[in-house]
């Protein structure tokens, strides 16, 4: 629960590459952001 009071940080990711943009996702959900895809 490190986020607790803070706004969660966004990211739009915009890839036509299916396995690029599931790499880029997890590494950002993982750095604490919320991902669009």
């Amino acid at each position: 629960m490190k986020n607790i009071g803070k706004a969660r940080k966004r990211a739009l990711i915009v890839e036509d590459e299916t396995a690029i943009s599931a790499l880029c996702r997890q590494i950002l959900i993982n750095e604490g952001f919320e991902v669009d895809l």
